[in-house]
């Protein structure tokens, strides 16, 4: 029986945790990361300036639908 459970919890944190992301979160997670490998000033400025309009850009396209923009936020915060 415990092992049954074990089992079932686990199977739960694997399916929650695997959810697929906000696709805008995963976008501007994804432009951070490369902000974060970047090793020249001329790369460091570019991803810089273009993770700041990408986030700016998502912020306007949600700022009119509050579920989304909560989505967004919940996984973006997720992968800071």
């Amino acid at each position: 029986m415990l092992r049954i459970a074990i089992l079932v919890s686990f199977s739960c944190f694997i399916f929650f945790s695997c959810r697929e992301t906000n696709p805008r979160a995963k976008k501007l997670c994804d432009c951070y990361r490369n902000l974060h490998v970047a090793k020249t000033t001329k790369e460091v400025n570019f991803w810089s300036d273009s993770c700041t309009n990408l986030y700016l850009n998502i912020l306007q396209e949600l700022s009119t639908d509050a579920d989304e923009m909560n989505a967004f936020e919940t996984d973006y915060k997720k992968c800071q």
